[in-house]
Formats: structure tokens, C-alpha cells, sequence
């Protein structure tokens, strides 16, 4: 049997790897860390690399990912759009591949890519967002915009739950639905939909590790729970 190594979840390697920080600005970073025997964190905040609320969401989920069992990264990598979409044949793995080079050049969300390469339709894009939402990851969960939004006090309970409404019953995204109650502007809602993105890479980067530790592939795993998901008839709302 293989032994395999512990997995690396330090707090620099997540953000390499998840291109959030270039290695040679963590490099520079390790050395006055070295020099002045600071914390990391601190010293990336300090040089505007990272925010501080950034931060805190990474360390925290550091945290989660020392912990994490192997079911914890099965149900994740599972619920990744691209694979739902694949398990679904509604796109192939070249569709697959070219749009996440786009990604990581943009930052966009891939469905959208998706959709404006032709790739997919409106209606396939919605029903894959639905069906992901049914394969709710807790680790995925504490990045959700309302939640951000909810956790830093720039809304509360109440008009969450509003805007939840408003977001069913008009089939809108939760952040327009915000902006038309009038609870966010235009530059929080650009600002945490940015902090968003930049998270949930860090949280693929560290999934990505946690699946070689366990000793599972990093894609694929969805046709592995014995069904394929069929959405491509009508749209789910958001």
C-alpha cells in the first residue's frame, strides 16, 4: 500500500494554487516573514495581496480542510458545474477545458462562459445552477453571497429572506434582487461577488489537495453516484 503525504493546506500554498497570490510575491512575503518573524497573513494584508476579510475566510477554511473526510470532498467535487455538466453530456471535455482557460484568464463565472461560447443554452446554464444547489456542499455553503453579505453586517435576517422571495419569485440572481430592494449598491455587490470568486478558488485549490490525500481523482466523480442528472428540458430558478 501507498503511503501517501499529508496534504498541504498552509495558508500560502492555497493561495498559489489557487492564484490568488503569484509565488514570487509570497516568496517575497516568506522572506520578511523570516527577517521580522511576523505572521504570514498579516504580512500579505499588509502588502495588499489578500484583504483582511479574504483572510479570515481562508484561514477558516483551513481549518475545515484538516478535517474534512472523504465524503466532505466526494459531495464537493460532485456538485463543480462543469462536472455536472459533463455527467449530463450537455457539454464535452474539450467545451469543458477551453472554458475554464477562459476562466482562469477572466475570473468569470463558467456558466456564463459557457453560455456565450455557445456552448450551452440559457435554460441548460439554469437547471445545472438548480441541480447544483440540490448537491449543497457545507464547505461551498459558507461562501454563498447572501451569507457573505449576512456575516459582515451589510444585511440582516429579514431582508435576506426578503430577497430570497424576490429571487424565486422573479427569477433573478440574489444580488439583483438586493440592488432592486435597494439593501446594496452596485460596488458591494461588485466587491463581494469579487471577494466570492476569489474564495471559492482557494476552496477548489484546497479540494484539490484534500482529493490526493484521500486518494480520489479530481474529475469525474459524478457518473460514480449511479445517476446523471437530466435538466436540459426547462430551467430551475436561482
Amino acid at each position: 500500500m501507498v503511503k501517501r503525504s499529508a496534504p498541504d493546506f498552509r495558508l500560502g500554498e492555497l493561495l498559489t494554487r489557487a492564484g490568488l497570490v503569484a509565488r514570487s510575491r509570497l516568496d517575497v512575503a516568506l522572506d520578511r516573514q523570516a527577517q521580522h518573524n511576523g505572521k504570514l497573513g498579516a504580512l500579505l494584508v499588509e502588502m495588499a495581496l489578500i484583504e483582511e476579510a479574504e483572510l479570515y475566510s481562508v484561514l477558516a477554511l483551513q481549518s475545515g480542510l484538516h478535517q474534512a473526510q472523504a465524503e466532505d470532498v466526494i459531495l464537493f467535487l460532485r456538485g463543480r458545474l462543469g462536472d455536472i455538466l459533463l455527467g449530463a453530456a450537455a457539454i464535452t471535455e474539450h467545451q469543458l477545458l477551453r472554458s475554464l482557460l477562459q476562466q482562469e484568464r477572466t475570473g468569470e463565472p463558467l456558466g456564463e462562459i459557457l453560455l456565450r461560447q455557445g456552448a450551452i443554452s440559457l435554460a441548460v446554464r439554469e437547471g445545472a445552477l438548480g441541480f447544483q444547489r440540490t448537491l449543497s456542499s457545507p464547505f461551498r455553503d459558507r461562501f454563498r453571497l447572501g451569507r457573505m453579505l449576512l456575516e459582515a453586517s451589510i444585511i440582516d435576517p429579514v431582508t435576506l429572506e426578503a430577497a430570497i422571495r424576490r429571487q424565486r419569485g422573479a427569477r433573478v440572481k440574489l444580488g439583483d434582487a438586493l440592488l432592486e430592494m435597494g439593501a446594496i449598491t452596485q460596488e458591494v455587490l461588485e466587491a463581494f461577488l469579487k471577494r466570492q470568486r476569489r474564495l471559492l478558488a482557494a476552496l477548489a485549490a484546497g479540494m484539490a489537495v484534500a482529493a490526493d490525500a484521500h486518494g480520489l481523482p479530481a474529475a469525474g466523480l459524478l457518473g460514480k453516484s449511479g445517476s446523471e442528472p437530466d435538466f436540459r428540458i426547462a430551467p430551475r430558478s436561482r
